[in-house]
């Protein structure tokens, strides 16, 4: 019922989230997309155990999941953000975009990732994931979900 819905999890302590946050609601590019936007929020969350990083992972993960997932995403974070950079800068952006100048031009980028991922995943991302883990049976209780 969402729709696509932007989420960025961060672990910080609450002077930099403030900052951070401060510095979002400041942005000139985020004024222009406000009329595209349902909403903007921004939630500090109090997690148990907040000085443990493992506490931003899903709780009723396995405890060595929980402590280890904030690594693994980091690692795929910056992938995924240096494939979208490498894929931007191969498109023509107008130095003095507009946020539909830029909208256009992301919509492009995110065709061109969805592309890689459909042709590319299953062997780049799944098939060396399964590798790491000894091509160990996996189970699947939704084989896929849109």
């Amino acid at each position: 019922s969402t729709g696509h819905q932007f989420s960025w999890i961060f672990y910080a302590d609450a002077q930099t989230a403030q900052d951070l946050f401060a510095a979002v609601n400041g942005s000139p590019l985020l004024l222009q997309a406000q009329n595209n936007l349902r909403e903007v929020l921004h939630q500090a969350q109090a997690y148990p155990n907040a000085s443990l990083i493992s506490a931003t992972s899903d709780q009723r993960w396995a405890e060595p999941i929980q402590q280890n997932w904030p690594y693994y995403m980091t690692g795929v974070s910056q992938m995924w953000l240096g494939i979208i950079d490498q894929l931007s800068r191969e498109q023509t952006l107008p130095t003095t975009a507009s946020f539909d100048d830029l909208l256009a031009h992301y919509r492009l980028v995110e065709k061109s990732v969805n592309q890689l991922w459909r042709e590319q995943g299953q062997h780049a991302f799944l098939h060396h994931l399964n590798a790491s883990f000894g091509y160990e049976p996996l189970f699947f209780g939704n084989l896929i979900q849109f």
